[in-house]
């Protein structure tokens, strides 16, 4: 058997906006492996502001830069909508949960007492496919069609989507007024949920 080896080459498509005091750019990279990765990354100034002669510092929520000069915490959030058609227009999503093997210790089935599984979870509405994700199970969600199989392994083909960051502003989700917001730019305060796309008759 004759190994080849190559070097690894991407494609990088990118695009910068300019918003108020800071620029965004978005890097879509796509691999050799058909992998597809975002960045996005910001520059600019902070978003400053005067303090009163007597006004405390709230240093729970900024930090001085200057005398009397204070920035407030804060973070950027994005949300990107996929419209997945992964070898056809069928497609349905799965939650995948990695979980210990609960089999005892010298079984044949966990003889070192390391084994792990993967527990996964068909979504089959939108109210029921909002979820947060979970890192003590290593949560990703995959996108497959559940009509065309690999033709090695047998499984559905898909596509895996894993989040490296996931923060939940409890609060916010709370917040009836933030959600209506967010509904009518058709955001989600959730990190993760996925509603039904019809399709046109014309389709």
């Amino acid at each position: 058997m004759r190994v080849h080896v190559a070097r690894n080459r991407k494609l990088v498509i990118s695009s910068i906006c300019t918003v108020a005091n800071y620029e965004y750019g978005f890097y879509f990279n796509f691999a050799l492996d058909g992998s597809i990765e975002l960045e996005v990354k910001a520059t600019g100034i902070v978003n400053a502001y005067c303090l009163k002669p007597d006004e405390p510092l709230d240093s729970a929520h900024e930090v001085y830069v200057a005398p009397r000069i204070a920035a407030q915490h804060h973070q950027h959030l994005f949300s990107y909508r996929v419209d997945p058609m992964i070898d056809g227009l069928q497609n349905q999503v799965v939650q995948v949960d990695i979980d210990v093997d609960e089999a005892p210790v010298g079984s044949d089935s966990n003889f070192y007492g390391n084994g792990f599984c993967t527990l996964k979870k068909v979504y089959e509405t939108a109210k029921g496919a909002v979820a947060d994700y979970d890192a003590s199970k290593c949560r990703s969600w995959v996108i497959e069609n559940p009509n065309k199989q690999h033709y090695c392994s047998g499984g559905n083909v898909g596509y895996k989507i894993s989040r490296p960051f996931c923060f939940r502003y409890k609060k916010y989700a709370e917040c009836a007024k933030c959600r209506r917001i967010c509904h009518r730019c058709s955001l989600s305060p959730d990190p993760w949920s996925i509603t039904e796309h019809l399709l046109p008759d014309i389709m």
